[in-house]
């Protein structure tokens, strides 16, 4: 009987790491496939910061002559905080620019759709999980968030 139970656990382990392998090779072949389209929307992206980094210059001297908000830094991908997976691809854009350009306000309010269609962005990692993760200054003091790719964003939290 242990033995029976032994081996049904052995074999659901290794339908469990077939799948996970699976899973992993398909994702490479979507990554294959998607990788000069990604590589297009980068370039689009890349020159829509070029165009906005004039507008972003004066929202920002606005922003700081009223103590508001000032996105210091913002990350757009799929973080990996596992040490053992450091060699990774890096899978992040940088955002500072695109999202600085939304604030209105002192306020910076996004929608629960996927963010790689805003002005400036693009999926780094198409097929995988996303987040955007804001670094921001309101009236001096720095705070940090992170979000799900689809969750809506409202900064500062008063703005709800």
């Amino acid at each position: 009987m242990l033995g029976s139970v032994q081996q049904r656990a052995q074999f659901a382990h290794h339908r469990v790491t077939c799948a996970l392998l699976l899973s992993e090779r398909e994702l490479e072949k979507q990554r294959e496939s998607t990788a000069s389209d990604v590589l297009q929307k980068k370039q689009e992206a890349e020159a829509a910061v070029r165009l906005m980094q004039e507008s972003v210059r004066r929202i920002i001297e606005a922003e700081e002559s009223r103590m508001g908000l000032i996105i210091v830094n913002a990350w757009y991908g799929k973080f990996v905080n596992d040490k053992s997976r450091k060699n990774e691809r890096v899978k992040v854009i940088d955002v500072t620019v695109p999202l600085q350009c939304l604030v209105k306000d002192s306020k910076l309010i996004l929608t629960e759709a996927s963010k790689a269609g805003l002005p400036g962005f693009y999926d780094p990692c198409v097929g995988e999980e996303k987040s955007l993760r804001v670094l921001y200054q309101f009236r001096g003091v720095l705070h940090q968030v992170m979000v799900p790719d689809s969750e809506a964003l409202r900064i500062p939290k008063q703005c709800e």
